[in-house]
């Protein structure tokens, strides 16, 4: 541990993947989707750390966008 380092009263179970009823295999660039999914369109590109919407939007944003549906008379 460096010297400067902080030693945080956590402990972390390590779980036999067969163990936990996952379905898929999931790697952090699937959390880091996610995570831009979730959040409002310009939130998340600030998360991701993008300059440009257009780069969230096609490579992070997985989630189709909630529409109110058109009402007819």
């Amino acid at each position: 541990m460096h010297s400067n380092a902080v030693a945080l009263p956590c402990q972390i179970e390590l779980v036999p993947i067969a163990e936990t009823g996952l379905k898929e295999r999931f790697t952090d660039h699937d959390i880091r989707a996610k995570v831009a999914s979730d959040a409002e369109a310009n939130h998340a590109r600030q998360l991701m750390g993008h300059a440009d919407q257009k780069i969230t939007d096609k490579i992070y944003r997985r989630k189709a966008e909630r529409v109110v549906p058109f009402k007819s008379k």
